[in-house]
């Protein structure tokens, strides 16, 4: 059987479990690919550190050319992340006529425009499926399963970090800064979580995924962003009373005014299919045309699933390696992206909302509230006075609007802040179903 020779760059969790798994299942592997996959080189920062036992120590080294010189190594897979220098090392083999599979949602999102000119340029592979939501195979689904598809939205849960803290709050009612040491501790946090935490790890998957289903460019810049650090365990409860779930959505949605890509947390319905997608799984619902709603369920990170896709990709790639370059499908699943593309303004994106507000518990307070909501033209759904602080007079205030513009919110937002019985930051969360 004719071998294909890999370059690997990193041997980090997935690296290795890239090793491990095409270590454990070669004869599968091959069968399916028709060809037997063989790591020959790994780039690591340590070539003489102890690694993986998939792999001999000879195979590592700390010299990227010992990978783009190889007239053997034919696909570079990259998944050492980060903008740079991975970057480069990508353009560097996609230019020697190497194909690429890569797992660096950040580096695609924020620059892939680059590299996929570059691929096309030189009519090599790019192949990202281990980019979004780890192991389950989302992007092959929007680039070939639903190809007779016009897809309207995708309603997602693609960070597992923020999922694991919002569940825990929710059933085990800890609040944010216990569930996130609890998470670091575990490994499901980074010591840094910022990029989980805000919104932005999703942001990178959710502006992939948009490209994919609707056939715009990369549009990272265009995401609105909201985290879920505001959320408290009063809102959590609040929400269960209501009936409600908090879960992180990354929503991309398709109308006749133009496109819109978010990331925010979301009460959602107990009876949403996304409402039980607990801890660090992932979930992904998709509307189209055709086929309707479908959802995708699985783990969205870790080693081994992340793996699966990366080897996923790599078997694709050899399967198609002596295929016309424009017969192969396109990087982005669309042959051409570059149509004039519109984003939906703030008007024109309307969610029904939560706001929680507290105030002091004095008369004239709600009408003051009613009233900012008039002014902005937002309709009330139900309003709810919750249990006076007795320590120091506040009183939460629950307010569930119709659905309303995200300039209106965002005004009376504004508004309800420069109340002088308003006493702390307006708590919005969006209502989705």
């Amino acid at each position: 059987m004719q071998k294909i020779a890999i370059g690997l760059l990193g041997c980090g969790t997935v690296g290795s479990a890239v090793a491990e798994l095409i270590n454990e299942n070669q004869q599968e592997i091959s069968r399916r690919a028709g060809k037997e996959l063989i790591i020959k080189k790994v780039l690591v920062s340590d070539a003489t550190k102890k690694r993986t036992s998939a792999l001999p120590q000879s195979v590592f080294t700390t010299e990227i050319n010992d990978i783009l010189d190889d007239p053997e190594i034919s696909i570079v897979v990259e998944v050492m992340g980060g903008i740079e220098p991975a970057k480069q090392y990508i353009l560097q083999a996609i230019a020697r006529g190497k194909h690429v599979v890569t797992a660096n949602k950040a580096l695609l999102a924020e620059q892939g425009k680059d590299i996929i000119q570059q691929a096309q340029k030189m009519a090599t592979m790019l192949m990202f499926e281990a980019a979004v939501a780890g192991g389950i195979p989302i992007v092959k689904v929007l680039k070939e399963g639903l190809v007779a598809n016009h897809i309207k939205q995708i309603s997602a849960i693609v960070n597992g970090t923020s999922n694991y803290i919002l569940t825990d709050m929710y059933y085990q009612q800890n609040d944010f800064t216990t569930v996130l040491k609890a998470a670091q501790a575990a490994g499901y946090a980074e010591l840094d979580p910022t990029f989980d935490l805000e919104g932005i790890d999703a942001a990178h998957k959710i502006t992939l995924l948009a490209t994919i289903a609707f056939g715009i460019p990369l549009s990272f810049d265009k995401v609105d962003i909201s985290g879920i650090r505001v959320i408290t365990q009063l809102d959590i409860q609040y929400a269960k009373e209501l009936g409600y779930i908090i879960k992180p959505l990354a929503v991309t949605q398709c109308k006749d005014t133009g496109y819109a890509l978010s990331i925010f947390p979301a009460l959602l319905l107990k009876d949403h299919p996304l409402a039980r997608v607990d801890g660090v799984m992932n979930a992904l619902f998709v509307s189209a045309d055709g086929v309707g709603d479908t959802m995708y369920y699985g783990a969205g990170a870790g080693g081994r699933p992340t793996a699966s896709a990366v080897i996923a990709d790599i078997v694709d790639v050899v399967r198609t390696m002596t295929t016309d370059p424009e017969q192969r499908v396109p990087h982005l699943a669309y042959q051409d992206i570059s149509q004039p593309v519109t984003f939906m303004s703030k008007d024109e994106i309307k969610y029904a909302n939560y706001l929680r507000v507290m105030v002091d518990d004095k008369v004239g307070v709600l009408a003051s509230i009613t009233q900012a909501l008039a002014n902005n033209n937002i309709s009330i759904e139900a309003i709810i006075q919750k249990e006076t602080n007795m320590d120091n007079n506040i009183v939460p205030i629950v307010i569930l609007t119709k659905q309303a513009s995200e300039t209106n919110v965002d005004n009376v937002i504004t508004e309800l802040s420069q109340l002088p019985c308003v006493k702390e930051d307006v708590i919005r969360i969006r209502l989705i179903g």
